[in-house]
């Protein structure tokens, strides 16, 4: 909400706060991705920015090991190579996890391989197997964003949907879909029904 009415200083002091209490590993770095996150969604990318990097920071000294954790905030910082290192290294840990295929075609197309964006993309389109719930196509959605094809991403996007993934508040703050938020078809997806 802080973020939401662009409340900086204040979220800074609730950021602050989280450091100084007991909490279980890797919650003031979830509660600076929700920050950043928020601040991202309603246009005050510079604050964001700041905030993503002292979660790097903050991984970096308190929950090294958490590499997951760690390559997130990496991409939330906009450093896109680091990012793609941890998050390759993840992938070959576990090659089948379809958000890690997703994140390095994000990270091919924001990194400038529109080949490899691509590629990753009809690889994730080809999957075929049961419960993933929409979670490929939404990957293969956000990837589409990045390469600037709107039309194809918003479709994408409701074949999700139709495919089960569920409509949540993540797709209003996903930093991979801001190409879309002043595209008429991903505003009315984005309404209200009913």
């Amino acid at each position: 909400a802080l973020a939401a009415l662009r409340n900086v200083e204040e979220l800074y002091e609730v950021i602050e706060e989280s450091k100084r209490m007991e909490q279980p590993r890797g919650s003031v770095g979830w509660v600076m991705f929700n920050a950043y996150l928020e601040l991202r969604a309603h246009g005050n990318r510079t604050e964001a920015l700041r905030i993503a990097e002292q979660a790097v920071q903050w991984y970096e000294e308190h929950d090294s090991g958490n590499k997951t954790a760690r390559a997130e905030a990496l991409y939330y910082a906009e450093r896109w190579d680091e990012s793609y290192a941890l998050h390759k290294e993840l992938a070959a840990e576990d090659p089948e996890d379809i958000d890690l295929k997703g994140v390095l075609g994000t990270l091919a197309a924001r990194r400038g391989d529109q080949e490899e964006a691509r590629r990753i993309s009809r690889e994730l389109e080809k999957i075929d197997q049961k419960y993933l719930f929409g979670g490929h196509t939404y990957n293969r959605a956000c990837i589409h964003a990045l390469l600037g094809e709107r039309a194809v991403a918003v479709k994408l996007i409701q074949e999700s949907f139709e495919q089960g993934c569920r409509f949540g508040i993540y797709i209003h703050r996903d930093t991979d879909l801001e190409a879309l938020r002043d595209y008429p078809p991903f505003q009315e997806l984005l309404k209200p029904k009913g």
